[in-house]
This record gives structure tokens, C-alpha cells and sequence, in this order.
């Protein structure tokens, strides 16, 4: 009688487990299916609008400080690279310096040579502004 009595336990748990197993949904919707791309291109503009409100408020800051905004400048900039150079490689450091800088100098020539042309660049060295 015991043996049966287990036998049909057993049965009852072997029952009980195989119910627990979820079976894949057969009307499944993707629904957001963004490439890699499109979510690198939204971070990059969720932290640029980021930056521009920390700027903004950086440039209130300056404004109202009791130094030269050249010194001030200087020092928030300081700042800003050491933690950057203490974040990440130091050669990375020093690429994206250099191409941050370049690509700063290229946008100041051209916002010089469109919105004043008497501003022009050096006639005989075209990599100094003025």
C-alpha cells in the first residue's frame, strides 16, 4: 500500500514540475529593435544636452566670479582635463586632446572667416588665427 502511495507522489511531483516550465510565446513583438548605432547617437545627444546645461551654468559661475574670466576659464578647464586624464588611458587622453583642440581651432577659422573677414587668418601662415 506505501509503495503505491509513493509511486502516485511521485508521479503527483513529477507533474508539478514539468508544469512549471514557461513555454516561448508564439505571438512575440520586438519592440523596440534599435541598432547599436541609434543607441551610441542617442547617448551622444542625451550627454551633449547634458553638457550645454552644466556650460551654462559654468558661464553664470564665471560671470559672476571675482577673477578674470580668462583665470577662471583656466582653472575649470585644468580641472576638467585631469579628471579626464585620471578617467581614462593616457593615450586616449592625449588623442582626444589634440583632436578636441584641432577641431576647436578649425571651427574658430571658419565662424572667423564667415562672420568676419577682417578677422582673416595670417597671409603667409595659415594656422595662425590672426
Amino acid at each position: 500500500m506505501s509503495d503505491v502511495k509513493s509511486k502516485k507522489k511521485s508521479k503527483k511531483l513529477r507533474k508539478i514540475k514539468d508544469n512549471k516550465v514557461i513555454p516561448f510565446k508564439k505571438k512575440f513583438k520586438v519592440l523596440n529593435n534599435s541598432s547599436p548605432e541609434c543607441l551610441r547617437k542617442a547617448e551622444i545627444d542625451r550627454i551633449n544636452a547634458h553638457s550645454k546645461e552644466i556650460v551654462k551654468d559654468l558661464r553664470k559661475f564665471v560671470n559672476e566670479a571675482r577673477i578674470s574670466r580668462e583665470d577662471a576659464w583656466y582653472n575649470i578647464l585644468y580641472y576638467i582635463k585631469q579628471e579626464v586624464m585620471w578617467s581614462t588611458n593616457i593615450a586616449y587622453f592625449k588623442s582626444i586632446d589634440e583632436q578636441t583642440t584641432k577641431e576647436n581651432k578649425d571651427n574658430y577659422k571658419s565662424f572667423i572667416e564667415e562672420h568676419h573677414p577682417e578677422l582673416n587668418v595670417h597671409p603667409t601662415n595659415p594656422e595662425k588665427l590672426h
